[in-house]
């Protein structure tokens, strides 16, 4: 499974200087001591194969995959030498750790062999110019961790291919997380993602066969946990692929920290025994998430300020002409946010009922739905066209509005009082027993209570107006 946020209009951002200098330094190691180390593998393989090593080495290598009863590895192995591929059989034995160091602390072939002295010279010689290259010496080594490899392993990589699918997943998500945090916090997460990434996969596999880690997937995931926690519960696209099924979807961005690690986790323990690190990228996951949340609040404000929610107070056209803009581009949640600033800062019955018939379907826990639902009802206009808005709100927010109404005494006072206005009996009788419910001690709840009983009179409500005597 692949979730990938779709970030490119989520916050304007300068250049992302930290993010291509990340990328360029990966593609010249590469591309260039990289490369040149394979060339010089390939020389030192060809000494290999004309030595006397392949014949020595390989058939005892098969002999010991044999008492490990990793019969599959040693048939492919046998394959290998019938085709005289010594050297894709060469790699498959130089990778594994374990083999290895029993081989060079001579207990695969010992001195008891006849050809133990011809074969430890042409070994010797063999691992100096092996031990050698670039990625040998820079690589972190579960058997050898240190410092140094724990920073350097991060900028190398296995084939073009991994150094491509990371690179790629870098300039998705990593330009987003530098323009909310900046270069240098962002630089910082990063290499601290890569180390946590290379703690976890060095606790891991503290009682397995020793092996190495290369690649810059554990800072790569760094980053995406990074995001997730910056950009925490705004909704924004993720392009998502299921086996043969893709789409696009909108969901808080946190959402996809716990699928991620899921994801991690569950190939971890599917897959543990393939090339793919999934520890390493759990633990760069966990890291950058963590490393996150000290630079929250910030990187809020400035997602605030992207999306037009500043603190100070600004006139209701700036923010309405913001609401409709992030609702022409679909981005319903800054759009809602605008409107309940809008709907603070006016007194105009078009730009509330505006505001309330966008923010009026979002969902009735949300913030923003109580903002402009009490931005309505404490209008003290009595316009004909303010009241039937406040009368509409009013019976929607008593009814849907979630933990519960936050109308406050005073303002049921004042809702009472514009119903009595209105001669609404039936609002009237709502308002009254919330007032009896909240503020029993109310100062003006008794003589409401009354003149509603008298207006319920009048309208021909006597049994109503009855009940209301048990207010009293």
């Amino acid at each position: 499974m692949i979730l990938m946020p779709y970030v490119n209009k989520l916050i304007k951002s300068g250049v992302p200087i930290s993010v291509i200098l990340l990328v360029l330094i990966n593609a010249f190691v590469y591309f260039g001591p990289e490369t040149y180390d394979a060339r010089r593998f390939e020389r030192n393989s060809a000494q290999y194969v004309e030595s006397i090593l392949p014949k020595i080495e390989l058939p005892r290598y098969v002999d010991y995959l044999k008492t490990r009863r990793e019969v599959q590895k040693a048939r492919r192995i046998e394959s290998l030498i019938s085709r005289q591929a010594v050297l894709q059989a060469l790699s498959v034995m130089q990778n594994d750790e374990e083999f290895m160091k029993q081989l060079r602390g001579d207990r695969i072939i010992t001195q008891e062999d006849d050809n133990f002295e011809q074969w430890r010279g042409a070994r010797i010689r063999f691992d100096s110019l092996f031990e050698t290259r670039f990625v040998e010496r820079f690589e972190f080594k579960s058997a050898a961790p240190s410092a140094l490899t724990a920073l350097t392993h991060q900028f190398l990589h296995a084939d073009a291919g991994h150094l491509l699918g990371n690179m790629l997943t870098l300039i998705l998500i990593a330009p987003a997380v530098e323009a909310l945090i900046g270069t240098r916090r962002f630089l910082l997460g990063y290499l601290a993602g890569g180390l946590g990434a290379v703690a976890a996969f060095w606790a891991w596999r503290l009682h397995m066969p020793p092996t190495a880690l290369i690649g810059a997937s554990g800072a790569v995931s760094a980053a995406m946990g990074m995001f997730a926690v910056l950009f925490g519960l705004r909704r924004i696209p993720f392009f998502y692929f299921v086996v043969v099924y893709f789409d696009i979807v909108r969901a808080p961005a946190l959402l996809a920290l716990p699928i991620w690690l899921a994801n991690e986790a569950l190939q971890l323990f599917w897959l543990g025994q393939g090339n793919v690190a999934y520890d390493a990228h759990f633990g760069g996951l966990l890291t950058g998430a963590a490393i996150a949340c000290l630079w929250r609040r910030p990187a809020l404000l400035k997602l605030m300020e992207a999306e037009g929610e500043i603190s100070t107070p600004q006139p209701t056209k700036e923010p309405l002409e913001r609401a409709r803009r992030m609702m022409g581009a679909q981005r319903f949640d800054a759009a809602r946010r605008n409107y309940a600033r809008a709907a603070k800062a006016t007194e105009n019955c078009h730009v509330l009922r505006e505001c309330w018939n966008v923010v009026g379907l979002a969902p009735t826990t949300s913030p923003e739905y109580h903002t402009v639902a009490i931005a309505i009802l404490r209008q003290e206009s009595l316009d004909p066209e303010i009241s039937n808005l406040v009368t509409r709100v009013f019976d929607h927010y008593r009814k849907n509005a979630r933990p519960m109404p936050k109308i406050s005494p005073n303002m049921l006072a004042k809702l009472a009082q514009r119903f009595l206005h209105m001669r609404q009996p039936a609002e009237l009788e709502v308002v009254l027993r919330l007032m009896r419910n909240v503020a029993p001690t109310h100062p003006l709840r008794a003589e409401l209570t009354k003149e509603a009983m008298l207006l319920m009179s009048e309208e021909g409500e006597g049994m109503r107006a009855k009940a209301l005597e048990n207010l009293l």
